[in-house]
């Protein structure tokens, strides 16, 4: 099934979801398998593209299917979306 990668989000093809793993084959990262359960604790969060593409290539020099867990997730920044700001505090009474 077409979907979009969770690393760079580009056009990717979801082969199955086994338990809390996807296993998805990106154009862009190739194939790897990633835990559902990251992704929900983390949400908003942005992958750091370059850094994630290494990490998945030395999985695959040692013949390996990359795995993406907690421990070897890496971000760009807390949260890719920016959260609201109330414009004006309002006071006691209001």
């Amino acid at each position: 099934m077409k979907c979009a990668c969770r690393i760079c989000w580009g056009d990717s093809w979801l082969l199955g979801a086994y338990g809390d793993w996807e296993d998805i084959v990106c154009l862009g990262c190739g194939r790897y398998k990633i835990s559902k359960r990251l992704l929900v604790v983390n949400p908003g969060k942005a992958f750091d593209v370059k850094v994630m593409r290494v990490d998945l290539g030395s999985w695959r020099a040692v013949h390996q299917t990359p795995i993406v867990s907690q421990s070897n997730a890496r971000f760009t920044t807390q949260n890719s979306y920016q959260r609201l700001q109330p414009a004006f505090e309002l006071g006691p009474g209001s």
